[in-house]
Parts: C-alpha cells; structure tokens; sequence
C-alpha cells in the first residue's frame, strides 16, 4: 500500500490535499496533525480563559496528562478528541471544524 493510500482513509480531503502539497512523510505529517490539534486546544483555551490545570480538572486528569497533548509532545486518540470537546463547551463536530478551518 501507498503513503497516499494509507493517508487518505487517516485524514479528511481538505487536510489530504494539504499533505500532497507539502511532500511530507506520514511521520511528519502525523506531528503536523498533532500540533494543528493542539494549537487549536489552546487557541480554544485562551478565549475562555481556561488555564492548563482548570482543562486537566474539567478532564479529571493530572495536569501533566492534561500538558502533554496541550502542547502537542502526545497525540490526541480518538478517546481523546471528544474528551476535550467536552471540557471545552462544545461538541466534537465543533473542534474538528476549528482543526480543519486552520488548515492551509
């Protein structure tokens, strides 16, 4: 199988066409993802004026655990996703809209 073909099924169109475009490797390209995620989680963060441990509360995580995919160093699963959609008011739908409206 390809990388194009494994990406495809990973990834919506938008962000797809995005990744030919850059020429990356699926590492590459999975970090690209993981900190667009993050950078979304904070942006969200910042215009509630919810600080790192109050998200980590809302999560019931340590705020370490709560750090680490804030900032991108672990990236989030599929478990996760909707986890912080909640913590942060708003549905899932509504944080993959933000990720894929961020996307060049």
């Amino acid at each position: 199988m390809q990388l194009s073909d494994t990406l495809i099924h990973r990834y919506p169109p938008a962000a797809f066409r995005t990744i030919q475009r850059m020429g990356r490797t699926a590492s590459e390209i999975d970090r690209w993802f993981r900190e667009l995620f993050a950078a979304e989680i904070r942006a969200e963060m910042a215009r509630q004026r919810i600080t790192g441990r109050g998200l980590a509360r809302r999560l019931g995580e340590n705020p370490q655990w709560a750090a680490q995919r804030i900032n991108g160093v672990v990236p989030l699963n599929t478990d996760d996703i909707p986890r912080f959609a909640e913590a942060l008011g708003m549905t899932t739908k509504r944080l993959l809209e933000l990720v894929a409206a961020a996307i060049p």
